[in-house]
C-alpha cells in the first residue's frame, strides 16, 4: 500500500510539472510530495505512517479544492488525471470517512451504509478490538472490549434498512483511531468501510491552572482472586473546602461510588458495584479519598478514576488506579488421587445462596459442580467432584476434583449468588495438570501421591480432617 501511495504522489507531481503548476499545487497541497505521503515531512501528520490510506483521502480532497477554482483547460485535464489515479489506486479500499468531535460531547455518530440481506452480521472494530456487533437477533456484546461497554449503540432496524452507523457516547481523546464497519454473511466478509475518528480537546475547556497540571499517572495494583477486599488508594493534600462531590468511575464510564456532601437525588451507581464499595468517613476533611472494593473478581480488571467536583470549574482528576485481579495458580500431576481448589469466605450465608463452580476456559464454559444438585453438571466431571457439607454455614466452598487429568487444565471459577441471582463473590483459579513422566513413578506411592522426597508436596484432599 505504501508503494501505491508513493507512485500516486510522484505521478501527480510529474503531471503537475507538465502543466507548469508544480509550485502552486505543492504549496496548496503538501501531499503531492511523496515524503509527505509517507508521513516523513514536518508539514504532514506523522500518523499517516499508521494509516497511509488517509493520505489518499487528503490527496483527492486537496486536488479538488485547489483545482475547482481554476477552470483552465490544463487544470481540468490534470484534475481528471489526478482523480483517475487516486481512484485507480484505492479501488479496493473505500475512501475514508473522517469524523471530528470535541471531547466532552454527549455522543458522536460513525456513519456506515451498506447492502444487507438475510444472515448478515455487522462488526465494528478498531485494530484488534471488538467495538460492537449486531446480527438479526440484536446486539452481540459478549466479546466487546471493556472500554466500549455501555457506550455504543446501533439502530434497531440496522440490518433491515442498511444504516449500520454506530453511535459512540461520551467520546474521549483515546477513542481517536480508524474504525472498520464490516458486513459479514455466513462467515465471509461481504463489505467493509472505514471511518477515521478524531476526538479533539475543546479549546475553551482549558484554564490556566489546568494547563500547568499534568494528568496523574496510572497506579498499578495487583491482588489474588478471592481476597475479601482491595483498597484503591487516593490521597490528596489539595484544598477540598469547595468540593461538593467525589466520584469514582471505571474505564467503561460506569459509576463505581459517589460521595456527595449536598442534598440531591441518589446517584446512579452501576449495579455491578452495588453493596461492594465504601469510602472512609469525612474524606473531604482528611483528604483520604481511597475506595474499598469488596470481593474483587477478574471482571473488575479495569482502570479506576477518582474525580472531585467543585462549586465552580470543571472536575479535577485526583488519581487513576489500574486494578489487576490475578487467578490463583494451582498445579498437580496427572494421575494424582485428587486436587483441591481452596475457597474460604464469610460464613452464615442465607439458605437460598447459590454456589456454582465453572470451568470458563477452554471454551465453551462447562458446569463443574453446583452445591445441592447435580443438574446440568458436565459429563466430564460427573462423579469426580465434591464440596464439604454445610458450606453456607462454614463459608468453605473448596472443591475437590478426583483423578485430575491433563484435559482438566484450565480456568476455574466459583461464583456465589444471592436471592435474585445478585452477585455476592467469586474466586478464580488457573489449574495446571502436568503429564507425569514414567521415571517419576518411582517417587510416587501406590495411592498416586508424592513421596516425602519431593520438596513440593501436592495439595491433597483435607476436607475430612
Amino acid at each position: 500500500m505504501t508503494n501505491r501511495i508513493l507512485n500516486v504522489c510522484m505521478t501527480l507531481r510529474m503531471n503537475a510539472t507538465a502543466v507548469h503548476m508544480s509550485d502552486a499545487v505543492s504549496s496548496h497541497c503538501k501531499c503531492f510530495y511523496y515524503e509527505d505521503c509517507l508521513g516523513t515531512s514536518a508539514g504532514f501528520p506523522s500518523k499517516v505512517k499508521e494509516n497511509v490510506s488517509v493520505c489518499l483521502c487528503h490527496l483527492s480532497a486537496c486536488v479538488s479544492a485547489y483545482l475547482s477554482d481554476r477552470p483552465t483547460p490544463q487544470m481540468s485535464s490534470f484534475k481528471e488525471f489526478a482523480v483517475f489515479v487516486v481512484v485507480l489506486h484505492v479501488s479496493q479500499h473505500a475512501l475514508c470517512v473522517e469524523v471530528e468531535v470535541d471531547e466532552g460531547q454527549e455522543s458522536v455518530l460513525l456513519p456506515c451504509h451498506s447492502n444487507v440481506s438475510v444472515g448478515s452480521t455487522v462488526l465494528w472494530g478498531r485494530s484488534s478490538l471488538r467495538v460492537h456487533a449486531r446480527d438479526q437477533s440484536g446486539d452481540v456484546l459478549q466479546h466487546q472490549d471493556h472500554r466500549y461497554v455501555n457506550r455504543t449503540s446501533m439502530r434497531a432496524d440496522a440490518l433491515h434498512g442498511g444504516d449500520l452507523s454506530l453511535t459512540l457516547r461520551k467520546p474521549v481523546i483515546n477513542d481517536s483511531d480508524n474504525y472498520t464497519c464490516t458486513v459479514r454473511q455466513f462467515g465471509k466478509d461481504q463489505d467493509s468501510k472505514e471511518v477515521q475518528l478524531t476526538v479533539k480537546d475543546p479549546p475553551e475547556s482549558y484554564s490556566a491552572l489546568e494547563l500547568q497540571v499534568a494528568e496523574p499517572p496510572v497506579q498499578q495494583l495487583e491482588v489474588i482472586s478471592g481476597v475479601e477486599s482491595v483498597q484503591l488508594p487516593c490521597r490528596t493534600t489539595a484544598e477540598l473546602h469547595d468540593v461538593v462531590k467525589v466520584e469514582w468511575t471505571d474505564s467503561g464510564d460506569r459509576k463505581v461510588h459517589v460521595h456527595s456532601c449536598v442534598p440531591e437525588e441518589p446517584e446512579d451507581q452501576n449495579q455491578v458495584y452495588r453493596d461492594r464499595t465504601e469510602m472512609r468517613e469525612d474524606p473531604l476533611r482528611t483528604g483520604n479519598l481511597s475506595l474499598t472494593l469488596r470481593f474483587p473478581t477478574v471482571r473488575d480488571n479495569r482502570t479506576y478514576t477518582c474525580s472531585v467536583y467543585s462549586r465552580a470549574g470543571p472536575p479535577r482528576v485526583e488519581t487513576r488506579v489500574e486494578l489487576q485481579v490475578r487467578a490463583q495458580q494451582v498445579e498437580v500431576d496427572s494421575g494424582a488421587e485428587s486436587v483441591q481448589l481452596p475457597f474460604e469466605t464469610t460464613a452464615d450465608l442465607p439458605e437460598d445462596t447459590l454456589v456454582v463452580w465453572w470451568c470458563d476456559e477452554p471454551e465453551p464454559a462447562k458446569k463443574v459442580h453446583e452445591h445441592g444438585t447435580e443438574s446440568d453438571q458436565h459429563e466430564v466431571y460427573r462423579g469426580r467432584t465434591r464440596m464439604r457439607e454445610d458450606p453456607l454455614n462454614t463459608g468453605i466452598f473448596t472443591l475437590t476434583l478426583n483423578r485430575p487429568a491433563v484435559r482438566d487444565a484450565g480456568t476455574y471459577a466459583c461464583r456465589v449468588y444471592g436471592a435474585g441471582l445478585i452477585f455476592l463473590r467469586e474466586k478464580t483459579f488457573q489449574l495446571t495438570v502436568k503429564e507425569r513422566r514414567p521415571e517419576e513413578d518411582e517417587n510416587v506411592d501406590n495411592r498416586g501421591r508424592r513421596s516425602f522426597t519431593d520438596p513440593t508436596p501436592l495439595m491433597t484432599d483435607q476436607s475430612d480432617r
